[in-house]
């Protein structure tokens, strides 16, 4: 499902967006090793890069370079008490896994100092707020500051993607929930899930000011407004989320 960024332009642009000097670095699917490059003429202190595919694997293992290090493993897997730092992430994202990928940024967001990410032109647009909302992208907006970078169009890629991809940069929010996360993620995906019906039908009475909306009318900065005045009530969420 890889799609290889093969433009230096565009690569040389994504490496530049952080000042990657003395950093730890994790690489999501190193692929042909072409942003693996670009990422260690930036002087890292330590390049991670993560790949399931054995002989891409073997490939990337080919690049001499002491600061480098391949793992055979998928980001959804990936151990990170295995990170001694916290570390600038970087990827062109599978477009099939990019919720969860996504999702997992956020889930293990103390160690994340950045994030640079080629995916989907309409998932970046709705991790920037436009477009279509999801609970993904609110997930996301909640814990990170997201920039829409550039569009990056399917002829700097082999093979040619049938979509448009983007560039977004992820900055991580000085934000503290002080609730398990997964209940807050549940709360967000029952909402968007059911965005036409009334908040009062969703999750009960007693909620006060948004009881007659529907999740589609809330301003972004409401969802989290409507979830700590449900904090307590009990039923409220239902089952955890799978």
């Amino acid at each position: 499902g890889q799609h290889f960024l093969i433009s230096k332009g565009v690569l040389k642009r994504i490496v530049s967006l952080l000042n990657l000097k003395n950093e730890v670095v994790l690489e999501i699917g190193g692929g042909s090793g072409n942003l693996t490059r670009e990422l260690l003429k930036e002087n890292p202190k330590e390049l991670t890069v993560l790949e399931i595919d054995d002989r891409l694997v073997e490939l990337l293992k080919s690049i001499e370079d002491k600061r480098l290090r391949v793992l055979k493993v998928s980001f959804l897997d990936f151990d990170f008490s295995l990170l001694k730092e916290k570390v600038f992430v970087f990827g062109n994202i599978p477009y099939y896994i990019t919720s969860k990928v996504l999702r997992r940024l956020v889930y293990f967001k103390d160690k994340v100092k950045g994030a640079v990410l080629t995916l989907q032109k309409e998932v970046g647009e709705s991790l920037v707020g436009k477009g279509k909302r999801s609970a993904t992208s609110l997930l996301v907006r909640t814990f990170y500051d997201v920039d829409y970078v550039m569009s990056v169009p399917s002829k700097f890629f082999y093979p040619r993607p049938k979509v448009t991809s983007c560039v977004v940069l992820l900055r991580p929010k000085e934000f503290n929930l002080g609730y398990p996360l997964e209940e807050y993620e549940l709360f967000l995906r029952k909402l968007l899930k059911n965005k036409r019906k009334k908040i009062k039908n969703l999750l009960g009475e007693g909620i006060g000011e948004f009881k007659e909306l529907r999740p589609i009318n809330l301003k972004e900065e409401d969802f989290l407004k409507l979830f700590f005045s449900l904090k307590g009530k009990e039923g409220c969420l239902g089952a955890p989320y799978t």
